[in-house]
């Protein structure tokens, strides 16, 4: 495995840890949730857990990939990597979360609904083992 593969600040990474941050932020900030939603559906302190969680975990891991590396391409900050890992634990945890919720509220029909946010939390799981793969010797 190519060590400059590992936090590459890759495209769809951002992206989606961008959305969570954009999907986090109005409820952390007092929005109320739409009505109908999963979301409002949930208990309020279950809300508050989901959307601090993957907003936490987006900002540790957006910390990791922004950390400074060094000039030669084939080096990595462990730095870096290890906030980059804590990060996408901590959102795929508050993702599971979310999926735990949408079930107990809808539950089969909710099954659907679950793939994109449990999709989400497996890629995060995967990268944050090949990160700890490449730190451990």
């Amino acid at each position: 495995m190519a060590t400059n593969s590992l936090s590459s600040r890759h495209p769809h990474e951002v992206v989606l840890l961008g959305a969570c941050l954009l999907t986090a932020l109005p409820i952390l900030a007092g929005v109320t949730p739409a009505p109908g939603s999963v979301t409002a559906a949930m208990n309020h302190e279950s809300t508050l857990a989901w959307a601090g969680g993957i907003a936490v975990g987006a900002l540790i891991a957006f910390a990791g990939i922004l950390w400074p590396r060094p000039s030669c391409p084939t080096k990595l900050t462990v730095t870096g990597l290890l906030l980059e890992q804590v990060g996408l634990v901590i959102s795929g945890m508050a993702c599971l979360l979310y999926v735990a919720a949408l079930l107990w509220v809808i539950g089969w029909a909710g099954l659907f609904p679950c793939a994109l946010p449990t999709g989400f939390a497996v890629a995060n799981f995967i990268l944050a083992r090949r990160i700890q793969r490449l730190l451990r010797p």
